[in-house]
């Protein structure tokens, strides 16, 4: 992995066992409220981020038979490090209430709607390119003291294993921590961008829970039959694939330019 990458997750660790007990719970409840609030609204919020920054093509697969649902991009690749007045992509999604976007340059700027997707799934791929390299990690929801010693190491969280307020709000948790503080690597993010050629970032929810497939097939397709209006100038039509075990099935949602 390119060390600039190991490194931007690293800080994320860094940052995120910096955080007293107090903010932990906190975090802990706002992500659950958070994926409360937006239930029923996965969909909308991640076309709308893939709008955000789609070239000409947007990708939405939802393959019944390996319960995945991938939904990708061919535009400006996952950020790693921060700009002059914004925070990177990857801090952006590893925090709460925070955006890398710009209010005048997107739809969605508050940087919540990706927690919906834990209404479908207990874990979330994100795969983009940096520099050429075929990069990605892994969020669990839950994210439990067990996974990040198998994927990450103890030394990380030495100190959180010492210290009797933090081993209290993990025994009131099921020892569980917020999903976006430690994002696991992927070894090989190459697999992610099968089929999906000119594709620059992939998002996937994998293993989608069985009571909620048919629901995730139903919103597609009532997603791909309404009018939904956007300010984005740089695209006219959008075709949708709904990907099922039998053929592939075009889906173009019906949605037109907003007037400023």
């Amino acid at each position: 992995m390119n060390p600039n990458i190991e490194n931007a997750l690293l800080n994320i660790y860094k940052e995120s066992i910096k955080n007293p007990p107090r903010t932990l719970v906190g975090h802990i409840n706002n992500e659950n409220g958070i994926t409360n609030d937006y239930r029923g609204r996965a969909i909308y919020e991640f076309f709308q981020n893939a709008i955000d920054r789609a070239e000409k093509r947007i990708w939405i697969h939802l393959d019944k038979a390996l319960r995945l649902l991938t939904i990708a991009n061919d535009g400006v690749g996952f950020s790693i490090e921060r700009g002059t007045s914004k925070l990177s992509d990857l801090e952006s999604l590893c925090s709460i209430n925070t955006s890398s976007k710009n209010q005048n340059e997107s739809i969605g700027n508050k940087g919540v709607g990706f927690k919906s997707c834990w209404e479908y799934t207990q874990k979330v791929s994100v795969c983009s390119i940096y520099e050429g390299e075929c990069w990605g990690f892994e969020l669990l929801n839950p994210l439990t003291i067990d996974e990040i010693k198998t994927n990450i190491g103890t030394d990380i969280i030495e100190g959180w294993k010492t210290n009797e307020e933090y081993r209290s709000v993990f025994q009131d948790n099921q020892n569980k921590i917020p999903s976006f503080y430690f994002p696991l690597p992927i070894e090989d993010a190459t697999s992610c961008f099968k089929g999906l050629s000119g594709a620059i970032t992939v998002i996937q929810f994998q293993n989608i829970k069985d009571d909620k497939l048919v629901e995730l097939e139903l919103k597609l397709q009532e997603f791909s039959q309404h009018h939904i209006f956007f300010r984005c100038p740089y695209l006219q039509g959008v075709p949708l694939h709904k990907k099922t075990e039998q053929k592939l099935i075009r889906l173009y949602p019906r949605f037109r330019k907003s007037r400023k």
